[in-house]
């Protein structure tokens, strides 16, 4: 956004130069050209991350229900889906002894969770 804006004055700019005669027509075409195609391709990239923020929240949207899901497909699935999902939970070095889970590393998402939950 700023890029655009500094874009726009400096086109501003070279109409305030050629309406007061210090630069020439074909110096004012060359400036408004370069300009404005910078601006273009700006705005598009602008535009496309725009988007792509917008997929990115509806992923993390449909995440969260699946999250949300996640005890009644548990309470359905058999020893060897269960083993997966913990699996993916918990992605190094799972270990439980009878009583207490140890583990290496637990997966991002779900570090996240518990903050949020602890807090």
């Amino acid at each position: 956004m700023k890029q655009i804006k500094d874009l726009e004055a400096k086109l501003s700019n070279a109409r305030n130069l050629i309406a007061s005669g210090k630069i020439d027509d074909d110096d004012f075409r060359a400036l408004k050209t370069g300009y404005t195609e910078q601006i273009v391709h700006l705005e598009e990239r602008l535009t496309t991350i725009q988007r792509d923020s917008t997929n990115v929240e509806d992923l993390l949207n449909e995440g969260i229900e699946h999250l949300l899901k996640l005890d009644k497909g548990a309470k359905k699935a058999d020893t060897a889906d269960l083993r997966r999902l913990v699996s993916a939970m918990f992605p190094e070095n799972f270990t439980f002894d009878g009583v207490n889970i140890r583990t290496a590393r637990m997966n991002t998402i779900l570090q996240y969770i518990y903050l949020i939950t602890k807090n």
